[in-house]
């Protein structure tokens, strides 16, 4: 099968390279090994909350960070992964991320500079925001919980045909009314738990850099009371009690990375 490898494009003066399409997404595309995907922080959903390798997703977030690593079949030597072009990809503090939506190459360089595999990744503006609920099967836009109950709530990037984004992007979470519902405990940087304080709605908010948000409505409920009562005497009498508690919330911000190489 012949290959075409490098090609210039010199009314953008860009280094482009083309290959075969890749049937595996981790297996490089002159097949002399494999890239594996690195999730940089929790708050990148390809790795479902926990920070180590995955498959390369089909697409990425702008913006996103995310690492990569590569295996050579022969074993050979120290193999360094960078950008072909920093136009279209950053490379900077030890992770990558697009600056811009488009395809792009990484190239797998051994330590006499040359390449010695590569693999194509696609970059696509977040498009909009998917918030999803405990069971993370569906996205939700109003959620009820009553109160001394705690709910988790988990943001998802989109593009515009909905499809799910890779890379670590930076969220902030709030709640408009704190004595309602707080936002606290972020278990990870794309999703956090909310405690119902009192009754009554308020709106939880998460946000991007970008400006781009969604809103859940939440409903909280007042929870049965704990009760105790005792009895005596032939007529019996009885007492109960029952107690209630109050807290605040907290504005919740998520950093993920952007920008860096290898």
């Amino acid at each position: 099968m012949i290959r075409k490898l490098l090609l210039l494009l010199p009314a953008a003066g860009l280094l482009v390279l083309t290959g075969c399409p890749v049937t595996d997404a981790s297996t490089g595309e002159l097949s002399n090994g494999r890239f594996a995907y690195l999730c940089v922080d929790s708050s990148d959903p390809t790795c479902d909350g926990i920070v180590g390798k995955a498959v390369i997703p089909d697409l990425l977030a702008v913006g996103g960070a995310f690492d990569l690593e590569y295996a050579g079949d022969s074993g050979a030597g120290l193999v360094q992964v960078q950008p072909a072009s920093d136009v279209m990809i950053s490379s900077t503090a030890g992770t990558f991320a697009f600056r811009i939506p488009g395809i792009a190459a990484m190239l797998a360089k051994n330590n006499g500079g040359v390449v010695a595999d590569f693999v194509h990744l696609r970059g696509v503006d977040v498009d909009h925001l998917d918030v999803l609920g405990e069971s993370l099967a569906e996205s939700i836009k109003t959620l009820e919980m009553t109160t001394g109950v705690a709910a988790a709530l988990a943001v998802s990037p989109r593009d515009r045909l909905d499809a799910r984004l890779g890379g670590a992007l930076a969220y902030t979470w709030a709640s408009s009314d704190p004595s309602i519902v707080a936002v606290n405990m972020a278990s990870a940087r794309n999703s956090v738990i909310l405690a119902g304080i009192a009754a009554g709605t308020a709106t939880v908010e998460v946000s991007l850099r970008s400006g781009l948000k969604m809103a859940v409505l939440v409903t909280v409920k007042q929870g049965v009371p704990m009760t105790t009562s005792s009895s005596s005497g032939a007529g019996g009498s009885s007492s109960s009690g029952s107690g209630s508690g109050s807290g605040s919330g907290t504005t919740t911000t998520g950093a993920g990375g952007a920008g860096g190489g290898k």
